[in-house]
């Protein structure tokens, strides 16, 4: 939220030291594709992990804080393994509520990492909604010139 107040005030002072709007708009669209396409990565990469990754039965084992925040963690067979994206706060007992479930495994070199459903379903949603908004985003940019 700070973020878009910093970019509205810069570009506040942008129109009153008299740069066009145009140019102004055109800074901000360069942002949002710089945002759209960091997200579109972040989510390729978390697909790539899920593609290669292989469906285990596994327990939930509680959550852990290794990172700052909350995580859920998941024991398959002997191994604990972390979930690759935070776990919820809001509807963590709707969303964590089963103990056994399926989860993808994917065993990096140095560590392993779950995907649950709920995660899956992030990654999914993510690349279907962040792949359209860059592209049109892209396209309202080169439109402009």
């Amino acid at each position: 939220m700070e973020a878009v107040v910093v970019v509205a005030v810069i570009a506040a002072l942008l129109l009153i030291l008299g740069v066009s709007l145009t140019s102004v708009a055109a800074g901000i669209m360069v942002i949002l594709i710089a945002a759209l396409g960091g997200m579109l990565i972040l989510f390729a990469v978390c697909g790539i992990l899920l593609a290669v990754s292989k469906s285990e039965d596994a327990v939930l084992d509680g959550f852990e804080k290794p990172h700052g925040y909350d995580t859920a963690v998941y024991l398959c067979g002997e191994e604990r393994i972390t979930n690759i994206f935070p776990a919820e706060g809001v509807l963590r007992d709707l969303i964590y509520k089963k103990k056994e479930c399926r989860v993808y495994v994917c065993r990096l070199k140095k560590r392993s990492i779950a995907i649950d459903r709920h995660s899956a379903v992030i990654i999914i949603a993510g690349i279907a909604l962040s792949l359209p908004s860059l592209i049109a985003v892209v396209i309202e940019f080169v439109s402009m010139f």
